[in-house]
């Protein structure tokens, strides 16, 4: 049984052995949070190898204005330090801007420096190419999971 209040859940979370936080597998009821629907949302896109505008995810984490992408751009580089500090793939690269060519906004190349993962441009083909092999990365460690889920189950 979980936890209600959220001292108990921190406490609780941090006695967790498992190599990532359970919120990351699956929705639990109690951390029903603009974050954690944006996080879902992304997972979902990114298991299923899609990609998804920011305006897509506010849309389908029911954020409301004002400050939707605000809050999906917020999420979303909460989620790229947090993936790059585990050594996981970037979930926040299937999130892409609707005017950018299929690429994300210039804030994720801009943190992705900040974080040493990349030292190009904000655009452009370097950035493109970076952008694609985070995707390709990604895609895999969703698969690998999808499988090893699979023949734990």
């Amino acid at each position: 049984m979980l936890p209600t209040d959220n001292a108990h859940y921190t406490a609780w979370r941090l006695s967790c052995t498992a190599p990532e936080p359970p919120c990351h597998r699956t929705r639990l009821p109690l951390l029903d949070t603009p974050s954690s629907r944006i996080i879902d949302v992304v997972t979902t896109a990114a298991g299923e190898g899609d990609t998804i505008t920011y305006r897509e995810i506010a849309d389908r984490a029911e954020i409301r204005p004002p400050g939707r992408i605000q809050c999906v751009t917020n999420t979303l580089e909460e989620m790229i330090r947090s993936d790059h500090a585990a050594g996981r793939p970037l979930r926040a690269a299937v999130a892409i801007s609707r005017a950018g060519d299929g690429v994300p906004g210039p804030g994720f190349f801009q943190l992705c420096r900040e974080i040493s993962l990349y030292f190009g441009p904000d655009s452009g083909p370097q950035a493109a190419l970076f952008h694609q092999i985070q995707r390709q990365r990604l895609h895999e460690f969703m698969e690998a999971r999808a499988a090893a889920d699979g023949d734990s189950g």
